[in-house]
C-alpha cells in the first residue's frame, strides 16, 4: 500500500497552529510554532520549512447523490473530463468537456455504487457516486 505524501488538519475556528512536530522514520523530531492557518507548508526532513502556499480547497459539486436520473456537476474551473467507473474499475463512461457545469443523465445505468472521476485544468477529483432509480 501506499501513503499521501499530504495531510490535512481540521483547525476549526483557530486563527494559528501553535506547534506541530514531525517524527521522520529516522526518529528526528522536529517542531514548527506560531504557523498560519489556511496554508500549505512543505516539509523537508533536517531541512525544515521548503515553501508555503496560500490553500484553498475546492471541490467539484455532485447533487443529487444518490441521483435517480441525472446528476448536476459544477466546478470553478472548466472540466475537461468525466469518467464513470464500476467498482471493479472498468470504464463504463468517458466524455469530454469544457465548462463549468454538466448536467449528466444517468438512466442508463443500473442502481448501484460507482465511481466518479473528474479531470479540471490542473487537479483530478474521484468521489462516489450513487444511483438509485
Amino acid at each position: 500500500s501506499q501513503n499521501s505524501a499530504y495531510e490535512f488538519f481540521g483547525l476549526g475556528s483557530a486563527q494559528n497552529i501553535e506547534n506541530i512536530s514531525i517524527k521522520w522514520p529516522n526518529g528526528l523530531v522536529e517542531s514548527y510554532q506560531n504557523l498560519s492557518v489556511n496554508q500549505s507548508y512543505i516539509f523537508e526532513e533536517g531541512s525544515g520549512i521548503l515553501s508555503t502556499n496560500n490553500f484553498q480547497l475546492s471541490q467539484p459539486k455532485v447533487f443529487p447523490n444518490p441521483a435517480v436520473s441525472e446528476v448536476n456537476i459544477s466546478f470553478n474551473s472548466s472540466i475537461k473530463k468525466l469518467r464513470i467507473y464500476s467498482l471493479q474499475g472498468k470504464l463504463l463512461l468517458q466524455n469530454t468537456y469544457n465548462q463549468k457545469a454538466i448536467n449528466l443523465d444517468i438512466q442508463n445505468f443500473a442502481d448501484g455504487i460507482y465511481i466518479l472521476e473528474l479531470q479540471a485544468e490542473t487537479r483530478s477529483f474521484r468521489q462516489k457516486l450513487i444511483i438509485q432509480h
